[in-house]
């Protein structure tokens, strides 16, 4: 794989979050709440945890294919931080040019599958696939489709608080939820970027009957 050299101007501003990301991440690395192909009760925050703070309000959208390249992981989703760690590190070293923020996928419901079988990818979108990969990176396309979404303040735990409105909303709109989960970690130019500047995007994809 040839290393990408010339960067355009909004690419470097992308390419500079990604050190500050991995430095927030650091501090996040705690499991997603429970995914929507579970009964809905068991994917609602207790009344007495905190409640996200939203940035934008839970709404419907059309997502495009996205292709993306990744790390898997098999087992806790508390070690989601790492593979993503890892993950931008050699997007760094290997001077691969990603095509937007990094995102996280989340298949499974961790209440109902064991621990050491929970999976997960550590994803960063890019322009086209390649020929070739390092070791260990893998690459895939995300299918479009209809998704509801909102986005809150912070990363996890703070944004798997918001996995019940979401669901919530989903059911007004007489939709099934699907999966994988997306989580989208977005920067704010202007923050400080510790762990609460950043701004998660969550969609949960419409599951056909």
């Amino acid at each position: 794989m040839k290393p990408i050299l010339m960067l355009p101007t909004s690419r470097i501003l992308l390419a500079c979050f990604l050190p500050l990301y991995v430095a927030s991440l650091a501090a996040c690395a705690g499991p997603p709440a429970t995914l929507p192909d579970v009964p809905r009760a068991a994917t609602m925050a207790p009344q007495s945890a905190p409640q996200p703070t939203w940035v934008f309000e839970p709404s419907w959208k059309e997502r495009l294919p996205l292709r993306y390249v990744y790390r898997e992981l098999r087992g806790d989703y508390r070690e989601f931080g790492q593979s993503m760690r890892t993950l931008l590190r050699e997007f760094e070293s290997e001077r691969i040019l990603p095509e937007g923020p990094p995102f996280g996928l989340f298949f499974d419901d961790p209440a109902c599958v064991p621990v050491d079988e929970l999976r997960s990818r550590a994803c960063v979108p890019v322009e086209s696939l390649f020929e070739t990969l390092p070791r260990g990176l893998l690459q895939e396309e995300l299918p479009g489709g209809l998704v509801v979404y909102g986005r809150v303040r912070g990363l996890n735990p703070e944004a798997s608080r918001a996995y019940g409105r979401l669901l919530e909303f989903a059911e007004r709109l007489g939709w099934l939820a699907g999966g994988p989960v997306r989580e989208v970690y977005l920067a704010e130019p202007s923050s400080s970027h510790g762990p609460l500047d950043w701004v998660t995007e969550i969609q949960i994809v419409r599951r056909d009957a």
